[in-house]
This record gives C-alpha cells, sequence and structure tokens, in this order.
C-alpha cells in the first residue's frame, strides 16, 4: 500500500500549489502563476500516469492484457474492419515500436487515459485539490489498472462531455463512436444525451426511479442479451452475480445529498443543474446494477463527474463552512478508497515493473 500513499501525498502538495497559483493568476493575470498552475497540473498528472503506467501485475486482467501485446497488424486491421473495439489493439501494436515489451502497452494506455481524465478535470473543476484527490478516492484511478478498455471509453466520453450542455448532438455522437473503439458498451451513453439535456423536475426523477427499480430486476434479461452477443451463457459466471458493496452505492448518493442539504441557489446556474443531472443518474445506475458487480461497470461511465460536482457544491459557501465540509468528504471518500483497495489482493500489493 506504501506507492499508494506516496501518489496521494505527491498529488496532495502537488494540487494545494496549483489551486494557490491560480488564486495568484486570477488576483493579478501574472503569467508566472499561470505557468505555475500548469506546471504543478503536470507534474500531478505525471505521478498518477507513472504509478500507473510502472504498475506490474496490479489488477485483475493484468496478465490476460499481456497476451495482447503480441498483436499482429493483420489482426489489427482485422478489428478495424469489423470494428471489433481496435482501439486497444491499435495503441498495443503501436507500443511495440516505443519498447518491445508489454509494460510499453500499459503506460501508454495508461498515458492516454489518466493524462486525459486530469487534463478534463482540470479544464473543468473550480479546485483540483478536490478533484485531483477525488479522481484517486471514487476508484476513477485504480480501476483503470483493470478495466483497461472500458476506462479509455469512459476518458473519452469524459473529454467530450461538454458537447452535451453545449447541445452538439454530432460533435457528441463522434465522441462515443470512438469511445466504442475501445469497448462497444460505450454505444450507451448516446441516448444519455437526451437525459443530461432534460431539466430536473419530479416527473424526471420519478421516470429514474422507475428504471432503476425496472433495471433490478430484469438482470436475466441484460444477461441473456450479453449471453446471445458473447455466443455463451454469462449467468454462470459468480462475477456476473456477485452484489457490489453498500459502500458503494452510498458513494454514488453522496453527493446528491449533499447538493440538496447544502446549497439551495445551486441549480440557479446551468452548468450546476447539468452536473447533477450526472450526479443522479450515476446514483441510478449504481442503485440498478448494485445486485451484479459486472452491471455495475456501467458507473465507470458517470461516477468521475463527481470529481467535477463536488467543488461547484461547495463553491460560493462560508469558508470556514467550505473547509469543514471539504475535510468531511475527502475523508469519506479515502474511507471508501482505502477498504476498496486493501481488502482486494489484486490491488493491495501495489509493485512496480522494475520488481517483476
Amino acid at each position: 500500500m506504501l506507492p499508494y500513499f506516496i501518489a496521494i501525498i505527491l498529488v496532495f502538495v502537488l494540487s494545494i500549489l496549483a489551486d494557490k497559483s491560480k488564486e495568484i493568476s486570477l488576483s493579478d493575470r501574472a503569467n508566472s502563476s499561470d505557468f505555475a498552475w500548469k506546471l504543478y497540473v503536470m507534474l500531478a498528472c505525471a505521478v498518477l500516469v507513472l504509478f500507473a503506467g510502472l504498475r506490474y501485475r496490479v489488477g485483475n486482467d493484468y496478465g490476460n492484457y499481456i497476451g495482447s501485446f503480441d498483436v499482429t497488424w493483420q489482426e489489427v486491421w482485422q478489428h478495424i474492419i469489423t470494428f471489433k473495439e481496435p482501439g486497444f489493439e491499435i495503441i498495443a501494436y503501436l507500443s511495440r515500436f516505443i519498447y518491445n515489451d508489454y509494460v510499453s502497452m500499459f503506460f501508454c494506455m495508461s498515458l492516454f487515459t489518466v493524462a486525459l481524465n486530469v487534463k478534463t478535470i482540470s479544464k473543468y473543476t473550480e479546485s483540483a485539490f478536490i478533484s485531483f484527490l477525488l479522481y484517486i478516492f471514487i476508484g476513477a484511478w485504480h480501476g483503470s489498472f483493470n478495466g483497461i478498455r472500458q476506462y479509455a471509453a469512459a476518458a473519452i466520453i469524459f473529454a467530450g462531455h461538454r458537447f452535451i450542455l453545449h447541445k452538439k448532438f454530432w460533435k457528441y455522437a463522434l465522441v462515443v463512436l470512438l469511445a466504442s473503439a475501445f469497448h462497444l458498451t460505450a454505444l450507451i451513453m448516446l441516448p444519455m444525451y437526451f437525459v443530461f439535456n432534460k431539466k430536473i423536475t419530479i416527473k424526471n426523477i420519478i421516470v429514474l426511479v422507475v428504471i432503476a427499480v425496472a433495471m433490478r430486476y430484469s438482470y436475466d434479461f441484460f444477461f441473456g442479451i450479453m449471453s446471445d452477443i458473447k455466443g455463451s451463457e454469462q449467468s454462470q459466471y459468480a462475477y456476473m452475480q456477485e452484489s457490489v458493496t453498500i459502500f458503494r452505492v452510498l458513494v454514488a448518493f453522496a453527493p446528491i445529498a449533499l447538493a440538496l442539504l447544502v446549497r439551495k441557489d445551486f441549480f440557479e446556474d446551468k452548468e450546476n443543474t447539468f452536473y447533477f443531472t450526472m450526479l443522479l443518474l450515476n446514483a441510478t445506475f449504481m442503485f440498478a446494477t448494485s445486485g451484479s458487480a459486472y452491471l455495475a461497470r456501467v458507473g465507470i461511465y458517470t461516477d468521475i463527474y463527481a470529481t467535477l460536482a463536488f467543488p461547484r457544491i461547495l463553491k460560493g459557501m462560508k469558508k470556514s463552512d467550505q473547509m469543514l465540509l471539504t475535510v468531511l468528504i475527502l475523508a469519506f471518500y479515502f474511507a471508501y478508497w482505502f477498504y476498496e483497495v486493501s481488502t482486494r489482493s489484486t490491488l493491495n500489493n501495489f509493485q512496480f515493473i522494475w520488481q517483476r
């Protein structure tokens, strides 16, 4: 666990320095302060990329992905023609020209996913300190150690999510299509465009609740669809029937409760409403799929928006209240992160590639 704590401490310090430099930049518009902001963000990003990219056998599917490093150009081309999620294979193939070892493949994928997420967060966040730490604590960072392709797809959609806010459907559709080249499940985010552009009303919330309950009791239907797609019975696998922890469900609902309790003026801002809708959708997904760890992976596409929503919820509050809530929020999510990582043998024994 020590490498995780080192990474967290480094990001903790660098993100504080980034926020301090941004405050100076906004007050006197100093170019040096703006440069400092970018430098500290880049250094925090480098820490997260290096720890993720240079890991060794951390994540359930690490061993399975090693075999993908030997993909041939013929196989890559065939996947492109059939659109069989060719994104990962393309990066795996090209990584061989950087360094002929599977470590380059994992590093390139971590660079792509983590750097893209950090860039998106830094571009739209109100606080690098809160957002970067939450990026780690909600599991979006260490989650990419396992679901490599799906997290890459989620990072692409996250990078283009503002097309929804600005109602640019075709640009958003292209983003989703690109993401589906890494994982076909990304296509489920296309109809979400119409959900996110809805106003938050009691009627719409009731619709989401009905959908969540219907999904919660329709697992056999979803398992049947996946079995048809994959050509084999999927419900027999334990991972399909494994329930997610109650902590993960609580984590999804926590920011919604906070927004409703502490910020009466929160919904006066269009962007705040947009991110709150993201949180609602994430909570809906988590409740609906809480009985299947496999189906709960849909949350990969939505839980990261908490990194942008929380700073918006805290913005505008009294300084003392803001500091207290920041401490409580980060402590709550740290406890969740520690439980998630420390109880998983594929994560808690963090090793670097030179230890193989």
